[in-house]
């Protein structure tokens, strides 16, 4: 009774019998939680400043128990007296010469001031007085891993495995240094399995306080290991241990669904739930399992009970919409609808149901949401911050026909990320579209003047330069590409692919090198056997030319397989019929084609080729008049029609406004 009065702090001195000494002696397991209690005291300890007296007076009457000494250097370290501290520790070493506890007490204190030298050698000498005591080698391992010298600890530890009676701590340390030292690398690190080994030697031993811990630690290790059945066996232990450890039982569960036994990971989960009725996290687990399962319906059920439980916590909104995305949009962004009536200012329901609106193409939506966004958040959030949030916004905007603002948006996007070449590139779209090539250009020629030598800067800067009628500049760069993409293939986002070579053979063949466009579209086609574009153009191309003409009907077919709906490919079936002089067929295949592209300058302009051919002049007229009224920069085209005395002028001046919207971006490549 006195020995734990005196080191529970007491004030008054009670007196140290000899045979309560003795029975402290006599009760081992006592004696060591008071040693540990002890040093518990020494780093965190109570502010108690009549202690040290009743300490000293203490080790006065019983020199030979070092956990008091410990006590009052406890209080010396507390009050600032280090050197006091340090006295008392190595008095207690004389006091006791064969001890190795209190030379690791000593070692502790050193290391607490910074005497890292002396705590080394205190914590090897209390291994030479008992090296079967592990005591000495997990301090000394301690002081090497304090001074990140890792390597040093382990061999320390190692030697102590060899020579210590009792292992377990020393097995466990090991596993816990070995975890650490993996790292990111996991399972792939030799040091993952090492510490699955010293842990699974140490759950071998006859079960302590610390087992179920050590088995959840072993367990989260095979998990990530993918041995599920290891962990499972690991985790049911654990939850026989310690039967009200709701964490345990979670991974648990988890494991069960990992070996496919869903069924019991539900009843456990519901177990927990029964348990702990107000935890969200339960139901959570719950809706995953039943979602997996297929059971949508109660999936929902547990998710709406998340929130009912937290409702301030978006989880349970945006888990539910995540399901239901997968088949039904709509009802997605009604579920976002109604969590931002409940939290208004939630950025990720924000950010996510302007995603969803955007994608829907409901772009009148995404671009009031976008606007709420920026009244709504903190000007320094990352959303704002972001220069992808003005690109999306630009692109709600281009859609919804605010080109000035688009423009404006894309700008801003510039501003913050100077190289993003989406920003720039959508910019020098609208540019073009707005019948301003020049300043689209020089948009693009900047780019490339940052960045002379990356693939995909000059990429952009070809399709760019096509959209813009360059196309020789454009046909170089795809050359520069290509040299680049086969010299440093790992260079740049550009990959030399079907859709390379085909942006690449248009541009030449718009050029006017015609034999390299073929090379370069038939190697479109031998890499991708289905680009319909690619055999549509190459057809076309010979169709113009009045050569290859059964290949080229071959080709068409081969497009027309692939997209049987295709005006366009409609349009060059037709036109391959007509240059062979085919033309009942060609006209039924040409008006097929304007009825899906009904306002196609081109495909009106075939329609009164053959309309004329046909002996229909007058329907002919009609249908070229109506091309050029769509499209008045075609040359040969103003050349038939002044022919057959059509005032060209008059035909400009009642040209039709271009209704349609600015090309899309994605549409570029």
């Amino acid at each position: 009774m006195g020995a734990a009065a005196l080191l529970a702090g007491c004030r008054t001195t009670l007196p140290l019998t000899k045979n309560g000494i003795s029975a402290a002696r006599q009760d081992a397991a006592m004696s060591e939680a008071l040693a540990n209690y002890g040093t518990g005291v020494l780093r965190e300890g109570q502010r108690d400043t009549g202690a040290i007296s009743n300490y000293l007076r203490a080790v006065e009457l019983e020199p030979g128990l070092p956990s008091l000494y410990l006590r009052v250097a406890a209080q010396y370290i507390r009050h600032g007296e280090k050197d006091k501290a340090i006295s008392i520790m190595e008095e207690a070493c004389r006091a006791n010469p064969r001890s190795a506890d209190a030379v690791v007490v000593l070692s502790q204190i050193y290391q607490i001031v910074n005497r890292p030298e002396d705590a080394r050698q205190a914590a090897q000498r209390a291994i030479e007085l008992d090296p079967e005591n592990n005591k000495g080698y997990i301090q000394l391992a301690a002081l090497y891993i304090a001074g990140q010298n890792e390597k040093k600890a382990e061999i320390v530890l190692r030697e102590a495995l060899a020579r210590v009676k009792d292992q377990l701590l020393v097995l466990r340390i090991l596993g816990d240094l070995h975890v650490q030292q993996a790292g990111a690398s996991g399972a792939a690190s030799p040091d993952f399995k090492e510490a699955i080994s010293f842990y699974e030697k140490a759950a071998a031993f006859p079960a302590d306080d610390l087992s179920s811990v050590y088995l959840q630690k072993l367990g989260d290790l095979y998990l990530a290991g993918r041995q599920v059945d290891k962990a499972l066996v690991c985790f049911q232990k654990a939850a026989n241990r310690d039967e009200d450890n709701i964490q345990i039982q979670q991974k648990l569960a988890l494991c069960y669904v990992a070996v496919g036994n869903r069924e019991k990971a539900l009843e456990l989960l519901k177990n927990i739930a029964g348990q702990e009725p107000q935890s969200p996290d339960i139901y959570y687990y719950l809706a995953e399992l039943y979602d997996s399962l297929g059971d949508q319906s109660h999936a929902m059920e547990n998710l709406k009970t998340a929130r009912d439980a937290d409702p301030s916590n978006p989880k349970s909104y945006l888990k539910m919409a995540a399901i239901h995305l997968r088949d039904n949009p709509q009802k997605a962004k009604e579920v976002l609808q109604d969590g931002l009536k409940r939290l208004p200012k939630e950025r990720l329901f924000l950010e996510i149901l302007v995603q969803i609106y955007l994608y829907n193409h409901q772009f009148s939506e995404a671009l009031a949401l976008f606007a709420k966004m920026q009244e709504t958040l903190s000007p320094d959030d990352s959303i704002l911050r972001d220069p992808r949030f003005y690109i999306h916004y630009g692109i709600a905007a281009q859609q919804c026909r605010l080109i000035g603002k688009a423009m404006a948006l894309y700008l801003q996007a510039m501003e913050m990320d100077p190289g993003s070449l989406e920003a720039r590139a959508r910019l020098a779209t609208l540019y073009i579209w707005m019948k301003n090539p020049e300043e689209a250009l020089a948009l693009m020629e900047d780019a490339v003047s940052a960045k002379p030598n990356d693939p995909a800067t000059l990429f952009f800067y070809a399709l760019i330069s096509s959209r813009a009628g360059e196309y020789k500049q454009a046909a170089a760069a795809f050359g520069i590409i290509e040299k680049l993409g086969k010299n440093m293939p790992d260079r740049g986002a550009v990959t030399l692919d079907t859709s390379f070579y085909f942006s690449y053979g248009a541009a030449c063949e718009r050029s006017g090198d015609f034999e390299t466009a073929e090379k370069l579209l038939a190697k479109a086609i031998n890499m991708d056997p289905e680009n319909s574009d690619a055999f549509n153009y190459l057809a076309y191309m010979w169709a113009e030319k009045g050569i290859n003409l059964d290949q080229a009907l071959d080709y068409v077919h081969q497009a027309l397989e692939l997209e049987p709906d295709n005006g366009a490919y409609l349009d060059t079936l037709g036109w391959i019929l007509f240059k062979q002089e085919k033309q009942e067929e060609a006209f039924e295949c040409i008006q097929n084609a304007l009825v899906l592209m009904p306002d196609d300058p081109t495909i009106l302009d075939h329609l009164g080729d053959v309309f004329f051919r046909m002996g229909r002049k007058n329907q002919a007229l009609e249908a070229w008049k109506q091309s050029f009224r769509r499209d008045s920069s075609n040359a040969s085209l103003e050349r038939k029609l002044r022919e057959h005395g059509i005032d060209v002028e008059q035909l400009r001046k009642d040209r039709k406004a271009d209704i349609k919207p600015p090309p899309d971006f994605d549409d570029l490549r």
